[in-house]
């Protein structure tokens, strides 16, 4: 199955908050015009910084279709 966005969020925030190995967001992968390569090593903060809430990304999406 895999993880939601918040549920990834909430995953992370409870089980990785300290850690500091580098990754690639797979948010930032997943999102069409995303880089695939994104990669940052505070991914706790990273999620927190540029994908706060479905809603943003949602907002951020239809934007994209407008413009």
């Amino acid at each position: 199955m895999g993880y939601t966005e918040t549920s990834l969020q909430e995953h992370v925030a409870s089980e990785h908050a300290e850690t500091s190995t580098e990754v690639i967001c797979p948010i930032c992968a997943a999102l069409p015009g995303g880089d695939p390569n994104h990669v940052t090593d505070d991914f706790a903060a990273h999620l927190t910084l540029e994908h706060r809430a479905p809603r943003d990304l949602i907002s951020f999406l239809k934007l994209r279709e407008k413009g």
